[in-house]
């Protein structure tokens, strides 16, 4: 189903609001306390589905760009990584930014969020996460860049950056 888009519902809650008072003064309602309907729902989370919106911006504009800065900074040590590590150095400069285009394409294409898969032990952490974002959103489509909640995807675009960075053959060539 279609959702109003944020501008929408700012503007259907800033006419409520604004009814509310008109009724409250016409009746000469000051001072008398009326009880109020307390929610409980949780809101939806902030998530880029809404055009325009915080979120969409962030990972609109923002993330591709942190994304295409670490990819930059990779290609201007191409020098460095042959003189300390050999072309083998060189090969794994290759596969980190091959790696990180990628996540750039699935930023910007709303792909789904896939399961972190270097083996680090905090793999499993982030792999429960998703699953959880996975059942509540009703699918693994539904968990996508756009339309998993906003943070989660901003710390998972990070932890992506590192596996693309730490994974074992960059490790070996480190230590």
């Amino acid at each position: 189903p279609a959702r109003p888009s944020v501008d929408s519902k700012m503007a259907a809650r800033q006419m409520g609001a604004a009814a509310s008072t008109a009724e409250q003064e016409e009746e000469g309602g000051e001072g008398e306390e009326e009880e109020k309907e307390v929610r409980s729902e949780v809101p939806d989370s902030l998530s880029g589905k809404y055009t325009g919106s915080f979120a969409y911006l962030t990972i609109t504009e923002r993330l591709p760009y942190i994304v295409t800065k670490a990819v930059d900074t990779l290609h201007r040590h191409t020098d460095t990584f042959f003189a300390q590590y050999g072309q083998e150095g060189v090969e794994a400069e290759k596969k980190a930014i091959g790696l990180m285009s990628k996540l750039r394409n699935e930023l910007q294409t709303d792909k789904p969020v896939l399961p972190i898969t270097d083996g680090f032990p905090d793999a499993a952490q982030w792999n429960t996460y998703l699953e959880q974002q996975q059942a509540r959103l009703g699918s693994e489509e539904n968990t996508s860049w756009f339309r998993a909640p906003w943070l989660y995807v901003e710390c998972y675009m990070y932890r992506r950056i590192h596996e693309a960075l730490l994974l074992k053959w960059v490790k070996q060539l480190i230590n």
